[in-house]
């Protein structure tokens, strides 16, 4: 499964939590963007985790 058909899947599975939370995690793991980058400052660590967000989402 892609990151794109995990993203889908999150989207079509948003309420229920055991499913969502399945796919969030494979979706954290093929994800290349996972971890705030070493060295940000908090507006950027603030910025990464907002921009995760909305791609989850």
């Amino acid at each position: 499964m892609t990151v794109d058909e995990l993203r889908q899947y999150m989207r079509e599975h948003q309420d229920n939590d055991t499913e969502w939370q399945k796919a969030y995690d494979l979706f954290a793991e093929k994800a290349d963007w996972q971890e705030v980058p070493k060295g940000a400052t908090w507006e950027e660590e603030k910025q990464f985790i907002s921009d995760f967000i909305s791609q989850v989402i």
